[in-house]
């Protein structure tokens, strides 16, 4: 378990890592596998924040600065835009994105944009 990353010893014991690596990083996969472990690792990491984010759409306003929703989010940008590709690609929202701004429009679960309080 030390090898894979999973595992470190303080000396006296073994505990687990903080953030243990990821299998497809450690381990040669099939690429159907590999497939696999993302999507659902996707779906771990992402959902609920993906779903914040659609609360910020419906309640803030549709046209959000990146920077703006990492701030409200405490999240980074990087992970505020990860959090959006993923909305996007499960129907969540539509992001129509600018230099600086993004718009985004919640979508029902036909397609339709949903109309907010905000």
């Amino acid at each position: 378990m030390v090898a894979l990353g999973v595992l470190t010893s303080d000396g006296e014991r073994f505990v687990g890592v903080e953030r243990p690596p990821r299998a497809q990083d450690v381990v040669e996969l099939p690429a159907q596998v590999v497939s696999s472990l993302e999507a659902s690792q996707a779906v771990n990491q992402f959902t609920g924040y993906a779903a914040d984010l659609v609360s910020v759409a419906l309640w803030g306003g549709a046209e959000q600065a990146v920077a703006g929703l990492a701030a409200r989010t405490l999240a980074s940008e990087a992970d505020v835009q990860a959090a959006l590709a993923y909305a996007e690609g499960r129907g969540l929202l539509r992001v129509d994105r600018g230099p600086e701004r993004v718009v985004l429009a919640p979508l029902d679960r036909r397609g339709n944009h949903v109309r907010g309080e905000g």
